[in-house]
């Protein structure tokens, strides 16, 4: 078919025209693809960058001063627990002090629940009630650790005559916080004030309670301290870093919404499996070093100590049967036995205790925060808020090695072996005259 000169133009320019929007939705298309961010998204990101990078200066600096006490010694470590203990004390009792200013700014209005006949709520003793509690329970602890090493090693004999007398003395103070708790109720402010003494007791329990056992643990050898704490930094971190790049893209379900909305799936089941893996080898690493799981025989100041021992069967390799199901399933990955070091073994487990029940203690102060719409539980550390949102998870960890150890890695004994073990830290005297007395039993 032959076209005129008008059909051809006709055609030509609807042809350009229809290029044109094709070339205008294009342009469009591309404009919304590489439209720039808004100036909030700019700030958000750039104030999340800061965040990340604020936290990781200032957890590189508590890491650094964490390996000081570490290589100073188990006596510098301890140290370090009581130090944290205060700390923690401190910004958990805030928390209710701040509260109780305001209930009380609210009573002198007349729009507090809670009044007094004095006409505001002002209880008695607030604070030195509070502190008081806390010194008679490190004064209980430690004492009683203190007698314990004591009456354990030798070269500390000479306090156990003074130590001797820590129950009678703690007693006497906790009998005498007993009287005045009780003595400074007021029939006005009576149920505040026993919600304010169960606080405390809450509190104790958990800065003294659970980390009662921690100076022990430093001097058993400082493996046994710094490896669980350790694992919950780690799992913390790779907790973190899951949450950030996996985070609701495999399951789309918050972790404990209520509490923690950030926390995700991806980060609490991805920390647990690199916490495993890190145990397992950082393990075998640490316990290289002597100075690490020597046990202490003193309580001494004496920066980084050379200790010395008869190293401990926990932190030689042996050969450890494996399970007959992993050695099937492996086919043939695995022999039926490896050369491997127990601590290795138990490492697994105390990761596991890390990954899985360890970040509730971080749950549990997230609630606590919560309760008194607070965000932190201070600022002092930049990034990281206070000690408390730090040591949450520590705490309950300290606990559990203790419990783990003597129950899984501290070998039995029998009453003979006790006496026996007992009977020989005992002075050369001492043991003449219990040689003695045993030979007068015998009739020899």
């Amino acid at each position: 078919m032959v076209l005129t000169r008008r059909q051809r133009a006709s055609v030509t320019s609807e042809d350009d025209s229809v290029s044109h929007d094709e070339h205008g939705v294009d342009e469009q298309t591309q404009q919304r693809t590489i439209q720039p961010k808004s100036a909030v998204e700019v700030a958000k990101a750039e104030s999340t960058f800061k965040k990340f990078f604020r936290r990781l200066i200032t957890g590189c600096i508590m890491f650094i001063v964490l390996i000081f006490f570490l290589y100073g010694g188990p006596t510098y470590l301890m140290l370090m627990i009581l130090l944290l203990q205060i700390f923690v004390f401190r910004e958990l009792v805030n928390i209710r002090y701040s509260r109780y200013q305001l209930e009380r700014r609210k009573s002198l209005d007349g729009t507090s629940s809670v009044q007094s006949y004095s006409g505001g709520l002002d209880i008695p003793l607030f604070r030195t009630l509070q502190v008081g509690w806390f010194l008679a329970a490190l004064i209980f602890t430690y004492g009683d650790f203190v007698r314990k090493f004591a009456i354990e090693n030798e070269e500390m004999a000479w306090m156990r005559e003074y130590m001797f007398y820590n129950n009678i003395c703690s007693f006497g103070l906790l009998s005498l916080l007993i009287v005045l708790s009780i003595v400074t109720l007021r029939p006005d402010s009576l149920r505040y004030q026993m919600g304010h003494l169960v606080w405390t007791m809450g509190v104790l329990l958990l800065v003294c309670g659970l980390v009662a056992k921690a100076p022990y643990m430093a001097h058993l050898g400082p493996f046994w301290f710094f490896f669980p704490a350790w694992l919950v930094i780690n799992n913390d971190v790779w907790a973190y870093v899951c949450g950030m790049t996996l985070g609701k893209k495999i399951l789309n379900r918050p972790f404990l919404p209520s509490l923690s909305p950030n926390k995700t799936w991806e980060g609490y089941i991805g920390a647990g499996v690199l916490t495993v893996i890190v145990a397992f080898y950082s393990s075998d690493f640490l316990s290289r070093f002597d100075w690490a799981i020597c046990p202490s025989t003193s309580i001494s100041f004496v920066y980084h100590p050379v200790e010395t021992c008869e190293i401990s069967d926990v932190f030689l390799v042996t050969d450890i049967p494996m399970p007959s199901f992993l050695v099937s399933v492996s086919g043939g990955l695995l022999s039926d036995t490896m050369a491997l070091k127990p601590v290795q073994i138990h490492s697994l487990a105390i990761a596991l205790f890390a990954s899985t029940v360890a970040p509730f203690g971080g749950f549990l102060a997230s609630a606590i925060k919560r309760a008194n719409n607070a965000k932190d539980f201070d600022s002092v550390i930049p990034g990281h808020g206070g000690f408390t949102d730090r040591m949450d998870c520590q705490m309950l960890m300290c606990m559990f090695v203790w419990v783990y150890y003597k129950t899984f890695v501290d070998a039995y004994q029998s009453p003979a072996q006790i006496v026996l073990g007992d009977a020989l830290r005992l002075p050369i005297e001492d043991r003449k005259m219990l040689y003695a007395e045993l030979a007068k039993s015998f009739g020899l």
